[in-house]
């Protein structure tokens, strides 16, 4: 169950009352619902949207963009939902975080709860005056933001079969909604390295096979920035091998997570690792225990070919 396949899934759960599919289906709602962009939520029963709204892993874009959603599910189930379950809709908006035009709109609209619109105009003004805010009140407070979650599988190891699934590749296609163009030369990301003797450096990231290796120098590195707009919690990394033929294969080196491009946290140490075997081989390795998220990441190599 993915952000791709939820939708027709939980339709099938909701169908035979699969209880423990329709929970896993709800978390993956909720967690990915400011990225199911195409996603019509106007069919759940209300119990079921409800619980995505107050799901602990919710997270939106912006709170305009929900109170649209909620709406849209409001004018189509209008004639069989209370006064009570619009308002509990509501109540998930966290208003304070509108801008003045967005507030502008939603004062207009009769089914938004008078005390939702006084209470975040109160905690604007107060904001304003420097008053300390009531964090308690959690409509108050900034969402967390809990990103989006890509899993690796078995089945998709590998650079040719995998090129559809990885973050680098939602990146390149603007989060899938172009074709795939190297993200270094788009600016989504930047490639740097200590030095080039075959290729270019924005070949790290390249869908295609492409050769690409640095001088002979000791603690040579590549290293890529997701920009300041992104970080990751690494499970899973992919590497092929940038040759077309089996010598100077990786044997020894690290994989490096950073926050600020300068202090370095090793996140994987490999030695006489032998995986990569063969002309542009590719391999797979878990990353584990890391709960810190990372914008850079390095491979550095820290002995022989």
């Amino acid at each position: 169950i993915d952000r791709d396949t939820v939708l027709s899934i939980i339709v099938k759960a909701l169908t035979f009352s699969c209880t423990l599919i329709i929970e896993k289906c709800i978390h993956v709602m909720a967690k990915n619902f400011c990225y199911i962009n195409y996603a019509n939520y106007n069919f759940l029963r209300a119990d079921i949207f409800l619980q995505i709204l107050k799901h602990h892993c919710f997270t939106v874009k912006n709170e305009y963009s929900l109170y649209k959603h909620i709406r849209s599910y409001i004018d189509f189930n209008q004639e069989i939902l209370t006064e009570c379950q619009i308002t509990q809709f509501m109540e998930t908006i966290r208003f304070f975080w509108f801008s003045q035009r967005e507030l502008e709109e939603v004062i207009k609209d009769s089914l938004v709860p008078r005390y939702l619109i006084i209470e975040a105009l109160f905690a604007r003004l107060e904001q304003s005056e420097k008053i300390k805010l009531n964090l308690t009140n959690e409509r108050l407070q900034p969402r967390k933001n809990f990103g989006i979650n890509f899993e690796w599988m078995q089945e998709f190891d590998g650079f040719n079969n995998n090129s559809t699934k990885g973050i680098l590749y939602w990146i390149a296609t603007n989060e899938g909604k172009s074709g795939w163009q190297n993200p270094h030369l788009t600016n989504r990301v930047e490639i740097t390295c200590s030095s080039i003797q075959k290729g270019n450096s924005y070949d790290f990231v390249s869908i295609n096979p492409t050769e690409l290796w640095t001088r002979d120098i000791p603690a040579s590195w590549f290293a890529i920035d997701l920009q300041r707009s992104r970080s990751i919690i690494p499970t899973y990394y992919t590497l092929r091998h940038g040759g077309n033929y089996r010598a100077d294969s990786l044997r020894t080196w690290d994989l490096q997570g950073s926050i600020d491009g300068l202090n370095w946290v090793v996140l994987r140490r490999h030695t006489n690792d032998c995986s990569l075997n063969s002309p542009f081989a590719v391999a797979s390795w878990p990353v584990l225990g890391i709960t810190t998220a990372f914008r850079f990441f390095r491979i550095l190599q820290t002995g022989h070919n």
